[in-house]
């Protein structure tokens, strides 16, 4: 008898042991969904950061091309000017 009451009470507390365990387990399913949801939401935030980088670059060096441009343009005028100069200075 003092065996079987032995057994009953390692059964009884392997009983407690597992409900406890099958709790723990719940829980850290949900926390486990709970942040597979934060994941997703930093991806989508990381990829919509990512797309106004990319466009923040694109409008710099747009913005930087014209810049170059207006110089180089500039430098154009400044020597069809200094032509017209000489050739004015010429005609005189």
């Amino acid at each position: 008898m003092e065996t079987l009451q032995k057994l009953q009470s390692r059964v009884t507390a392997m009983l407690k042991l597992y409900t406890a365990l099958k709790s723990d387990k719940a829980q850290l399913e949900k926390q486990v969904a709970e942040q597979a949801g934060q994941i997703q939401k930093q991806q989508a935030e990381i990829l919509r950061l990512e797309g106004e980088l990319k466009t923040m670059a694109l409008q710099q060096a747009g913005d930087a091309l014209q810049s170059g441009q207006k110089a180089y343009f500039k430098q154009q005028i400044d020597q069809v000017i200094a032509e017209l100069d000489k050739n004015l200075d010429l005609l005189k």
